[in-house]
């Protein structure tokens, strides 16, 4: 099944002075420590959607290979608007999505294995008799959320009874730690400090292809499936929050390394003027994300003979 990850960014946050999504953890920043996890669990595509300080954000995450949405009327919309947004832009290819606010980075990759073994429409983490992040949507339950418009919100979605619900209890409270104000923010650290010594060794990888030197990874195999689902290069860079000068870049350098077209453009016509993947595009898409695919499950295996224990 194709997971993917909707992340809230959108909102603003009176009791914070920080923009939280790229508030400091460890090196990193909360948002960009939440889609290491989601990588790491195979969780892809990844949509962020944006709204306050969108630019900046948008700037921060370019180069990780997601999909940006921005809603436009944050300051005065709902929860539900956003997910409703993320959902409409992977509701075609993804099987079920995570849906995650920017603030609860400290989940683990068993969690997000847990919770998306479940065969309900909806699941949530639960630790300690306390529900958390991220919550999982099934097909049918993104499309009640898509259509829902009763009280509540999100939470009222989830919790209509329309859809089965399934609770997952996990030992994990990352998926209940947050960052609303400077005093959780705090905790979340301090949690984070201390787990870092008792949670397990843990191996990540970032798989590109080389021919002289690297042409060919994972922001560009998302952006081929961006221009293959839009029909439009343009469209692809917008959502992607790249300059079109840097995707036609990116394209023309693969090509050439390749020897062959991977998008094929369209200029005015009855089709009125497009881009789409190659016969040899989508070839090589699939091929690469096969062996994505198959060196995780290798190295997974690899890793529990050398290291377990």
């Amino acid at each position: 099944m194709t997971t993917g990850a909707i992340i809230l960014a959108a909102g603003t946050c009176e009791k914070m002075e920080e923009f939280k999504p790229m508030m400091k953890l460890a090196g990193t920043s909360m948002i960009q420590r939440q889609m290491d996890t989601l990588r790491q669990a195979g969780v892809s595509p990844i949509v962020v959607v944006t709204g306050y300080r969108a630019e900046e954000l948008e700037k921060h995450l370019a180069h990780r290979g997601v999909i940006f949405v921005r809603n436009e009327t944050y300051e005065t919309s709902e929860m539900l608007d956003s997910v409703k947004l993320g959902i409409e832009a992977v509701i075609k290819e993804c099987d079920r999505v995570l849906l995650l606010p920017s603030d609860t980075p400290l989940f683990s990759a068993e969690t997000l294995d847990a919770v998306m073994r479940t065969d309900a429409e909806i699941a949530i983490p639960v630790c300690g008799g306390i529900s958390g992040h991220p919550i999982c949507l099934h097909q049918k339950a993104m499309e009640q959320a898509l259509a829902f418009d009763g009280e509540g919100g999100l939470r009222g979605m989830i919790h209509s009874g329309a859809l089965p619900l399934k609770e997952v209890s996990v030992e994990d409270q990352g998926v209940l730690l947050e960052a609303n104000t400077k005093e959780e923010y705090q905790k979340l650290l301090q949690f984070e400090e201390q787990a870092r010594m008792e949670i397990p060794l843990e191996f990540r990888l970032r798989l590109e292809l080389f021919k002289g030197d690297s042409f060919f990874g994972q922001g560009t195999s998302e952006f081929l499936r961006r221009i293959e689902k839009e029909g439009s290069m343009l469209k692809a860079c917008q959502e992607m929050g790249m300059a079109y000068s840097k995707g036609w870049t990116m394209i023309k350098k693969a090509e050439e390394r390749l020897g062959f077209c991977l998008v094929e453009r369209q200029a005015g016509g009855s089709r009125g003027g497009n881009s789409f993947l190659s016969e040899e595009g989508r070839d090589f898409l699939q091929r690469y994300e096969e062996f994505v695919g198959a060196v995780w499950q290798e190295a997974k295996r690899l890793f529990s003979q050398y290291f377990e224990g």
